[in-house]
């Protein structure tokens, strides 16, 4: 199931958007009655869904084909496994993507200001990987684009409802 969350405050939306969507049944429109912001629209969405395993994307996510089976393969394979895409770069001058390979994966983390940073995975989880597709240890993730486990999420305490903004 695809849960959009809108406001009621979208009236132009509303019917247009609805007819749209009827052609696909599984997607659900969640619509609030005021404001919520991001982290609590995303909750009220969790607990609206029925799939058991969740993918969350900002709206500037643009996902080719084949991209969703390998992230739901690695929560299949272990539910406290978060998965989350290599992130590809689109050139601001020409479109053109910027693949990255698994080889290149990179993991979140911070600098000593406290400054979220990308960083090489360490020798030592590399070690332990039979290929570098596998599931790796990271501190942080990129918030704007994973998949859960929907237990395992609300095992986490999913989201702390006062966050406002990332």
């Amino acid at each position: 199931m695809i849960l959009i969350n809108l406001l009621n405050f979208s009236a132009h939306l509303k019917k247009p958007l609805d007819v749209y969507m009827s052609n696909y049944p599984k997607v659900k429109i969640l619509r609030g009655i005021e404001r919520e912001g991001l982290i609590k629209a995303r909750m009220r969405g969790t607990v609206a869904a029925k799939a058991s395993i969740l993918t969350f994307l900002d709206s500037h996510i643009e996902c080719a084909p084949g991209w969703l089976e390998p992230l739901i393969d690695r929560v299949a394979r272990n539910k406290s496994n978060v998965a989350t895409p290599i992130i590809d770069v689109i050139n601001e001058d020409t479109f053109g993507i910027w693949y990255s390979a698994s080889k290149d994966t990179q993991v979140g983390g911070f600098s000593w200001n406290l400054e979220f940073k990308w960083h090489l995975v360490p020798q030592a989880d590399k070690q332990k990987q039979n290929n570098s597709a596998e599931p790796v240890r990271s501190p942080t993730m990129a918030g704007g684009l994973f998949t859960i486990d929907k237990s395992y999420f609300q095992y986490l305490g999913m989201y702390d409802p006062e966050f406002d903004i990332w």
